[in-house]
């Protein structure tokens, strides 16, 4: 009995401890989270707040048009392609459908899908948990790469894939990251690590949902989840700015771990997704909030929103709790 004893003050001692450096850590990402970082460089306002809640959906109404049931089972995935081309992936492959829900082709990948992306020559990048695959436009395996680990340019839990020109960037939401490959599948450098000595607290992820998106000049964006906001990072490594905070407002990000994806317009607007209450809002350049969709359009289940953009400015996103796709458009 007296051992029995000892061993509960010894769990309740770890508990304690436990507990204890939980509120340490949760301190000290406060006060990483309210210290503004925009000296490192200046560059265009993210995702800006004000203190005054913002009226919901009232700049730009988004309606629902149509949702698609992409068939794909355990579906992780979303791109657009040439003519809108809807491709979709998950479990079992990618399936690639026409704007007007026409199955084109279908594929086999190596093993489930996390993430879909398509290069500016119509190849197809697909990244696994610890790999990424390079298919051509009609399915063709082309080649292959990925090690698994946490060094540089190792692969833990690939979440999300952008191309620009010759540059394959993965997120990775295990090693909390984005690794820059070439799209041979050379590793070329990793962007979005903690840096101590140069006072950056680096990407934290404490869920496994990182999302990235790069516009037309080569800017990263790329969701910071444990730092409820999105950053914005140069081609060569450089944190260039961030803005969002955590809190209840429709402008802010809920939870401890949001946002969760982000995608781009052409013309400079940002839309974000976010988890536990489902939701996607759209931000113009300048960082004030111009749309909310709120939980109500997706399951429960909803986390993980994929965003993507079509031609005619459609949004289109990727509810994994019932793995269909809604599309929505903008009211005139």
């Amino acid at each position: 009995m007296s051992g029995l004893r000892t061993i509960v003050i010894v769990i309740g001692i770890a508990d304690l401890v436990i507990f204890v450096v939980g509120i340490v850590y949760l301190a000290v990402a406060y006060r990483s989270r309210v210290r503004p970082i925009f000296g490192i460089e200046s560059g265009p306002v993210l995702l800006a707040h004000s203190e005054a809640p913002v009226p919901v959906n009232t700049v730009e109404k988004y309606g629902l048009v149509a949702t698609l049931d992409v068939q794909v089972k355990k579906l992780k995935g979303i791109a657009l392609g040439a003519e809108d081309n809807l491709y979709a992936a998950g479990a079992d492959g990618v399936k690639v459908w026409t704007a007007d829900g026409k199955l084109l082709r279908e594929w086999r990948t190596s093993g489930p899908a996390t993430c879909i992306a398509l290069g500016g020559d119509g190849n197809v990048y697909v990244g696994q948990q610890t790999k990424v695959e390079v298919f051509d436009p009609e399915g063709k395996p082309l080649r292959s790469w990925g090690t698994e680990g946490l060094g540089p340019g190792e692969l833990n839990w690939v979440t999300g894939i952008a191309i620009f020109q010759a540059n394959v960037l993965v997120a990775d939401a295990g090693d909390r990251c984005i690794h820059r490959f070439d799209t041979t599948g050379d590793f070329i450098a990793d962007i979005g690590k903690r840096d101590p000595e140069a006072g950056l607290d680096g990407i934290i992820c404490p869920s496994p949902y990182l999302g990235l998106a790069v516009d037309k000049a080569g800017m990263i964006y790329v969701t910071n989840p444990g730092m409820t906001r999105v950053e914005r990072y140069s081609l060569d490594g450089k944190l260039l700015g961030f803005r969002g905070e955590g809190g209840s407002q429709p402008q802010q990000f809920s939870g401890c771990c949001n946002p969760t994806n982000v995608a781009l317009f052409g013309d400079g607007r940002i839309v974000t997704a976010e988890k536990i209450t489902p939701r996607v809002k759209v931000y113009d350049a300048q960082g004030a909030m111009r749309a909310f969709i709120g939980p109500e359009y997706f399951t429960k289940e909803a986390a993980g929103l994929g965003l993507a953009i079509d031609s005619a400015g459609r949004l289109f996103v990727m509810d994994p709790g019932d793995g269909k796709v809604r599309i929505f458009q903008q009211k005139k």
